[in-house]
């Protein structure tokens, strides 16, 4: 909790007003994103190692979403923190 605290201080002084919960929800937001990001990079990998390609231009396709931050990771029930859900946002 004190990289969490120390983050929020950064944060505070970058932007007066904001409490640490708010900091704390998004440090857990980026690191879930970055676990989604992780698992889909080996997702790639195993595809292209069994020449899948279709699978793995999906992958790649959604690292892209992630990297261009086009993906909202929601989390739809709150007393469950290891469930996450991708919601991919239209593009107009």
């Amino acid at each position: 909790m004190q990289h969490i605290q120390e983050d929020g201080d950064r944060v505070e002084r970058a932007l007066p007003g904001v409490d640490n919960t708010e900091v704390a929800s998004l440090r857990r937001y980026t690191l879930a994103k970055q676990e989604v990001t992780a698992l889909t990079r080996a997702a790639k990998q195993f595809f292209e190692a069994r020449d899948a390609r279709k699978a793995a231009e999906r992958c790649q396709a959604l690292l892209v979403q992630l990297a261009e931050d086009r993906i909202n990771l929601m989390d739809r029930t709150p007393t469950t923190k290891n469930c996450i859900v991708i919601k991919e946002t239209a593009i107009r």
